[in-house]
């Protein structure tokens, strides 16, 4: 494509009377020239039932210069290519009484052939000027003859809200739109036959359209505007319009539900107009008034938290398994809830703790959480913790057990905790979990403690639970002078999990240190895990990890996991290591593997080290073997990058027992010793750069060959083989 632009249309919608729930007066749009140079679009009335936003009227020619969210833009357009494009900004802002158009925020995708994928949010945040509201819409444009021509693709739904008698003052929280047909989601738009044509992709399930106000709107007795943006729809049975708002600390729902047909179609404005609320009932024009809904906390009607107020009139439902309550704004909270058992639904809003080294949750039996962000007026330095005997914290929970589910929850919180000589477990979002699962979840915040379990998400994991799709970000330190009684187990994710839990999916980006000094432990280390006792698959540590500690016992460093210690079998497959290991002065007896620091019975297979590793022992893929190496093998891996090391092995380094590792068509640098001694060596070969297989032939080639069912295929990355 030869198009080169930054452009944008500059709609200005003016304020109308309108009439009735869903009718209203039309504009069309037209360009002309202000004083300074500027194409800017205008609006003039039509005597219609319905607005158009835009029409294929609205263009610009080549060279032209624009106005895009108050800013100057010139426009670069190759006509012969007659590309079709579509324009993509993001913040809009309010310009005087009127408004702007924009853009989606976010494209999937244009096609050769003019096919555009873009994504409409489930939910809009907008912001106020004074009565103006911010407008995102969505238009597109195509290139032809030398300009640009513009069209919007979807439908603008208009909503006017007053309020009267004791219902003034009363504060909006959100609008929702729902139908049984899709109102938001992924959706195509293609340009044939001279105009775009909209097909929407998501699941007929996805209908929730939200209009989430950043500051809660207070209503008054003069209408105040509102807009959703919906792709087209057409022969909706079904269509649902709700407030939320928040009155005398309660919170309220109206809804009002249309079962005739209704369509939506592009480039139109839709008018819900002169809604009431008077203090008891929600008054659709002369002939609806709708009582707020009874909230019962069940899965259709859960409880809704505003505010501080409200989360704390909702609390005592919490701990009652049965209940579902789910928040509609960002709240702040300032007292541990002991115990949740409920369903909470943080619809991606976030919860702020007031109160320092305090988590939100002490348990979760049995509870679900999700969409939840958490993040905290200050830094965690001393947490309350769970009990004196088992000091367990986490920002959300500091244990969550019998069946918790933990969902796209997110903990922005840094952790800084001296536990001393007590068993310490810290996670940034729980401490301990035995039989949950994890789900999308990130820590963000920085960790920094002597508990000798800590992991990002988890300090332990335990008895069939699940972690997947979760990532860290954020540094994690472990640090101590204490006699520990323990091995120290420190992870990107968690520190330890054991009892048959699945580990998929997750991705670790923080730096992780160890350093100080004891005399009763061991350490192991993992970019994921520090230590494991199950299946590992599809996990990826960028992370870099560095150990200056000075003790004299042994520690196990692994890019994706410090050790796997078991008389069982399980298996690393589909994971990757691009975190540099390295070690301080004074440090022994450390073993520093690109994948793993102590392999005892753990296959290692389609995986890969590309990072520089160092250590007393290192290698590329596993640096220690324990006393069970039956049957235990490397296989289809490589590993490309520097080796510092007394002892020094491309994949496998040293091992204890009469038992050997297998090893099986793996890579590594050419010039180093590729192992230490295995029992069944076959099909391994050196690498003479980080794309090239010794003798000739393509490394991604090689590694392809060897692919098995449910195996990443490879790829050539910018700097690396890298999995498809």
């Amino acid at each position: 494509m030869k198009l080169n632009y930054s452009v944008g249309s500059t709609c200005r919608i003016h304020a109308f009377v309108f009439l009735a729930a869903i009718i209203g007066v039309s504009v069309l749009s037209s360009c002309s020239k202000d004083n300074d140079g500027l194409f800017t679009a205008s609006t003039r009335p039509f005597h219609s039932v319905k607005d158009h936003v835009s029409g294929t009227s609205l263009y610009w020619d080549n060279s032209d210069r624009v106005r895009i969210n108050n800013g100057s833009y010139s426009i670069s357009i190759d006509a012969g290519d007659h590309n079709r494009a579509t324009i993509n900004a993001t913040d809009v802002t309010s310009y005087g009484g009127n408004y702007y158009a924009s853009y989606p925020a976010e494209i999937s995708g244009i096609g050769v052939d003019g096919t555009v994928s873009f994504d409409l949010p489930r939910k809009e945040v907008y912001t106020t000027s004074g009565s103006n509201q911010v407008i995102h819409n969505v238009m597109a444009a195509k290139a032809s003859d030398g300009h640009f021509d513009f069209e919007n693709l979807c439908a603008l739904l208009h909503f006017q809200l007053k309020a009267s008698g004791e219902g003034v003052g009363a504060k909006l929280y959100a609008i929702e739109v729902s139908s049984d047909k899709p109102l938001c989601g992924n959706f195509n738009a293609a340009y044939s036959g001279g105009a775009w044509n909209v097909s929407v992709t998501s699941p007929s399930s996805d209908t929730l359209r939200t209009l989430h106000f950043s500051t809660p709107v207070e209503l008054g007795t003069s209408s105040t505007d509102f807009y959703i943006v919906v792709p087209p729809v057409s022969g909706a049975t079904r269509f649902r319009l709700r407030y939320v708002m928040e009155h005398s600390s309660s919170v309220l729902v109206f809804d009002k539900v249309k079962t005739d047909a209704i369509s939506f179609s592009k480039n139109m404005i839709y008018h819900f107009v002169e809604n009431t609320y008077n203090g008891t009932n929600m008054e659709f024009g002369a002939s609806a008034s709708v009582a707020p809904l009874a909230m019962d906390g069940t899965e259709a009607n859960p409880i809704l938290i505003s505010s501080a107020t409200t989360w704390d009139a909702a609390s005592a439902n919490l701990s009652n398994g049965s209940k579902h309550l789910a928040l509609v704004n960002d709240i702040e909270v300032d007292a541990t809830i002991s115990t949740l058992a409920a369903t909470l639904d943080g619809g991606g809003h976030t919860v702020t703790l007031t109160t320092q080294n305090t988590s939100l949750f002490t348990n979760i039996n049995g509870g679900n959480v999700k969409d939840l962000r958490i993040e905290a007026l200050q830094a965690v330095t001393n947490p309350v913790y769970s009990s004196p005997s088992s000091k367990y914290f986490g920002v959300l929970a500091c244990q969550a057990y019998s069946g918790a589910s933990i969902e796209n929850c997110v903990s922005n919180v840094d952790i800084s905790w001296t536990v001393g000589a007590t068993a310490g477990f810290l996670g940034g979002l729980c401490g301990n979990a035995d039989g949950c699962t994890f789900v999308n979840c990130r820590n963000e915040g920085n960790i920094s403690s002597d508990a000798y379990h800590i992991g990002g998400i988890v300090g332990e994991l335990r008895n069939s639970s699940t972690l997947s799709g979760c990532s860290n970000s954020g540094s994690i330190t472990f640090a101590t002078t204490t006699n520990y009684g323990s091995t120290v187990l420190c992870g990107g994710i968690a520190g330890e999990t054991s009892g048959g839990s699945t580990l998929t999916g997750c991705i670790n980006r923080g730096t992780i240190t160890v350093s100080g000094s004891h005399t009763k432990t061991k350490t192991y280390v993992g970019g994921l895990f520090g230590q494991v006792k199950n299946n590992i698959s599809n996990c990826m540590n960028y992370g870099n990890i560095v150990c200056n500690a000075t003790d004299t016992y042994d520690k196990y460093i692994g890019g994706i996991c410090g050790a796997h210690d078991q008389t069982t079998a399980a298996t690393i497959l589909n994971c990757g290591n691009e975190g540099n290991i390295s070690m301080g002065d004074g440090v022994t007896k450390m073993y520093a593997g690109g994948i793993i620091g102590k392999d005892t019975y753990m296959h290692v297979k389609n995986s890969y080290a590309f990072c520089d590793i160092e250590g007393n022992t290192a290698a590329g893929v596993v640096a220690y073997g324990g006393t069970l190496f039956d049957a235990t093998d490397i296989y289809n891996c490589y590993h490309y990058g520097s080796l510092v090391a007394t002892s020094a092995y491309g994949i496998a380094g040293l091992s204890n027992g009469s038992y050997k590792l297998q090893l099986s068509y793996c890579y590594c640098n050419a010039g180093t010793i590729c192992h230490s001694s295995c029992n069944l060596v076959t099909g391994n070969n050196a690498l003479t750069d980080a794309f090239t297989v010794s003798g000739g032939g393509n490394l991604y080639e090689v590694l392809n060959t060897q692919w098995v069912s449910g195996w990443k295929g490879w790829r050539n990355g910018d700097t690396h083989v890298v999995f498809e």
